[in-house]
């Protein structure tokens, strides 16, 4: 059984990082496909986009060769080659830290156009990380502080929601939806066409799961996997109707932890 096989933390931290690799792949191969936006002409510009830095080591003409649009596309090349050789060789701490440096790098550059996942994937990189340098075997305390942190993550997003009473109506879901999918038709055509009672029960349905997402690791095997399967579904079709591919590959990263904290706090404690 998938649930019995996630009771382990060298499972979980398996295929955490496989998951984490692939939307980071994603991730690069967008960047790859819209390199023309990061051209001396493009909407992310390093020229322009130097000059809004705050601080001005920033400016300086190092990071102009490792931010214009070959330096740029340089860093997403390195981390994707550098995927296989961390997925190979996990406990190396020079691969790991040297992925996790391109990542922070590349998240600076395009901080116009990040979301959630890419957030969660430099906290990921990080604690694996922080774990490599205290631990020299897989440890259950990082899966404990992933599942807290993505906790924390869905229950201030659910109590942000719970005060929009355009949340509880499904008014902001559905507009949200529209305008991530301006130049989709098909897309836009069925959100169109989508009663408006649908993203009504669909807003409460989310603002509900994510106030009570902490209780999953007490929760009782039946209702688990109920909450489990939302979980899954509400990431999945949130990637797709809002073009994050990333989002998905991240968040599914993150679900093998719950069960791994459902089972040792219903069943046992580990050792």
């Amino acid at each position: 059984m998938l649930y019995s096989y996630f009771t382990t933390a060298s499972h979980v931290l398996f295929v955490f990082r496989w998951l984490i690799a692939i939307s980071l792949f994603f991730s690069g191969i967008q960047h790859l496909i819209n390199y023309r936006q990061f051209g001396e002409d493009g909407l992310l510009s390093w020229r322009y986009l130097k000059r809004k830095q705050k601080y001005v080591f920033f400016r300086t003409n190092v990071f102009g060769y490792l931010f214009d649009q070959k330096g740029f596309l340089t860093l997403n090349v390195l981390r994707i080659l550098l995927l296989p050789c961390w997925l190979t060789n996990p406990s190396s701490f020079w691969i790991l830290l040297t992925l996790t440096v391109i990542n922070y790098a590349i998240y600076y550059r395009t901080a116009l156009m990040v979301n959630a996942a890419d957030q969660l994937n430099n906290i990921a990189l990080t604690g694996l990380l922080i774990d490599r340098l205290v631990n020299s075997s897989p440890s259950f305390a990082i899966i404990y502080f992933f599942s807290i942190l993505l906790f924390i993550s869905y229950f201030t997003s659910g109590i942000l929601k719970l005060y929009e009473v355009k949340w509880h109506d499904g008014y902001y879901l559905k507009k949200i939806l529209i305008n991530r999918n301006y130049g989709s038709r098909w897309i836009s055509k069925i959100i169109a066409c989508t009663p408006d009672q649908i993203f009504a029960i669909s807003g409460k349905v989310v603002i509900l799961w994510q106030v009570t997402a902490f209780l999953i690791p007490f929760m009782p095997l039946p209702l688990f996997l109920i909450y489990l399967t939302i979980g899954v579904i509400f990431h999945i079709i949130t990637g797709i109707f809002m073009g994050l591919v990333n989002f998905v590959w991240t968040f599914l990263a993150f679900m093998p932890g719950l069960i791994f904290l459902n089972f040792h706090f219903i069943c046992s404690w580990p050792v």
